[in-house]
């Protein structure tokens, strides 16, 4: 359970939470937030955790993401707080 943030107010350890395909209120991966561009991520079960950017994982820069009203690939993107 956390509160719900928008992607300017994105902080160190926040969450980023991405929907299935077509159906966004279906969440199937959490990515923590490194503060800026940056998160970490395991890409799927078994596989190493890595640290990446949002252009290298989407092709979009947060603020180019945005703009496409944080949707890519029919998958929503949404951020989430458990502090404050």
């Amino acid at each position: 359970v956390c509160r719900r943030i928008t992607l300017d107010a994105l902080k160190r350890a926040d969450l980023i939470f991405v929907s299935a395909q077509d159906a966004p209120d279906e969440i199937v991966h959490v990515m923590l937030s490194l503060g800026g561009e940056e998160f970490i991520e395991a890409a799927e079960t078994g596989s190493v955790v890595r640290r990446c950017t949002f252009e290298e994982k989407y092709g979009f820069t947060a603020a180019a993401l945005m703009e496409k009203q944080l949707k890519v690939n029919g998958r929503r993107v949404s951020f989430g707080s458990v502090f404050g």
